[in-house]
């Protein structure tokens, strides 16, 4: 992996408020921006391997290429996820990209809602029913984020 791709790699990674991100869809990106330029899936998972920077974490199995839309048990993806080897693991960092990715889930079931089908009583009332699990789900975030007295956490992430 070239010195751009690496720093560009790191930006990315730093920004993001995912800990892990999908080593397929960061190779995406960086050829998007016309960086891992020769680079394939095995290449570049090889390249991170070996780069003190980055931290992978395997899903298990051989390393392949994931189907459209593949996902693995409970909707892990199929692909190693790439995080920032000094990026630390604390409880602030956990909840930051649960806040993330609930407002993602959030944003998602209310373009749902609102381009669904017209007089589809069905669908109207499966969307409805998962619209509030998803907010039973913030509150129980936003509950366990704040503490057993509705405290926020100390600093530092530690609960």
């Amino acid at each position: 992996m070239d010195e751009s791709t690496r720093a560009r790699l790191v930006e990315i990674l730093e920004a993001a408020p995912e800990i892990y991100l999908p080593a397929g869809r960061l190779l995406e990106t960086l050829q998007g921006q016309d960086l891992a330029v020769g680079l394939d899936r095995a290449a570049f998972l090889t390249a991170l391997r070996a780069d003190p920077l980055f931290e992978l974490l395997e899903v298990g199995g051989p390393d392949r290429e994931p189907g459209p839309g593949e996902q693995g048990p409970v909707g892990a993806a199929v692909e190693p996820g790439v995080k920032l080897a000094a990026r630390a693991l604390t409880a602030d960092a956990v909840m930051t990209a649960l806040a993330h990715n609930l407002a993602q889930l959030n944003e998602a079931l209310l373009r749902a809602w609102e381009s669904r089908p017209a007089g589809d009583e069905q669908t109207e009332a499966m969307l409805l029913e998962v619209l509030t699990r998803a907010e039973e789900l913030g509150k129980e975030i936003r509950g366990i984020a704040e503490g057993p007295r509705g405290e926020p956490p100390p600093p530092g992430g530690q609960a």
